[in-house]
């Protein structure tokens, strides 16, 4: 289970509006984002002794994050009480009331890709851009006192998408 440092990374989530998305970007302070991945493995037997192996049922990502943010910065429309917040590109209310769905399929509930850019700094390494597709939050936590946000959910794919490019 990935567990990233989010002090150098930039956390946007998007909508599935094409070609350009809306979306919403924190520059992370302190916290955590981490997922993880299921693999089913059948182990089938032939009197008793080992025999076969095969994949079993998929199931999705599951996602969890908690952070103190920052900054926010949205685009894709300004709510009445100002720019697009966290809570509202998750709800699809605010200002991102107008968002699309990033889940191609319009019967699904309303889905966001979350985007994670790692940008490594005093050094030459590359930088990893991570998507966790088609997220949907399940549970959110709030606290007041740590101004901080706790949600956990899943993605509706069997793994993240990771890629690198050089920095």
């Amino acid at each position: 289970m990935p567990i990233f440092d989010l002090k150098n990374a930039i956390i946007t989530f998007q909508d599935g509006a094409s070609p350009t998305p809306n979306s919403l970007t924190a520059k992370i302070g302190d916290g955590t984002i981490s997922w993880t991945e299921h693999q089913n493995i059948e182990y089938k037997r032939d009197r008793g002794l080992l025999d076969q192996v095969r994949l079993g049922d998929q199931d999705p990502v599951d996602v969890k994050f908690e952070f103190n943010w920052v900054f926010l910065k949205g685009t894709g429309g300004p709510s009445p009480g100002g720019d697009t917040s966290m809570e509202d590109a998750l709800k699809k209310r605010g200002g991102a009331a107008q968002w699309v769905s990033a889940d191609t399929d319009p019967c699904a509930p309303y889905a966001i890709n979350i985007q994670i850019v790692y940008t490594p700094i005093c050094t030459a390494d590359d930088i990893e851009t991570i998507v966790l597709p088609d997220f949907r939050w399940e549970t959110l936590d709030h606290d007041a006192k740590a101004a901080t946000i706790s949600c956990s959910g899943k993605c509706n794919v069997t793994q993240a998408t990771l890629t690198r490019t050089t920095n």
